[in-house]
């Protein structure tokens, strides 16, 4: 009987991911090109890495919305995962103005922990990628527009 009192926690879990919400808001800061170097505060072995999405086993729910959105992967200040591309600390950026805002879902908050949380779009190699809220500088994060955060 337990197993049954379950079963509806880990439905809602599983695809309680469908149910999140996301949203791009553009002219959030002004569009701007810096090197990587300049860019993060720590670079882990003098390079950036990039986390592709979209491959064969990439089952995220959160998937498509990028993909369809331009967006190919993170821009990460250190390397999580094996196999990674590599950015050097000379390679140049270009940061977009756009924000990327995501609303967890139940079970993303609940169960996984997730919580709203803003990206920003950064262009490298001719891709689109997103920065993690934590990794965006305060000069840029300070000054967004209200509509592009969760102030």
């Amino acid at each position: 009987m337990k197993l049954y009192s379950v079963l509806p926690l880990l439905f809602l879990a599983g695809c309680s991911a469908m149910l999140s919400d996301q949203e791009i808001e553009a002219d959030c800061f002004p569009a701007f090109n810096q090197e990587v170097k300049n860019f993060f505060k720590e670079l882990h072995n003098s390079r950036a890495y990039i986390l592709s999405i979209g491959g064969v086993n990439d089952d995220s729910a959160d998937t498509p919305f990028l993909v369809e959105n331009g967006i190919n992967g993170f821009l990460l200040s250190e390397k999580i995962t094996s196999p990674m591309e590599i950015l050097g600390e000379e390679e140049k950026l270009y940061f977009t103005g756009r924000v990327f805002k995501k609303w967890p879902s139940w079970g993303e908050y609940y169960i996984g922990g997730g919580r709203k949380n803003i990206k920003i779009e950064v262009f490298a190699k001719g891709n689109g990628y997103l920065v993690f809220d934590s990794d965006i500088p305060g000069s840029i994060k300070n000054e967004l527009p209200n509509r592009c955060t969760f102030k």
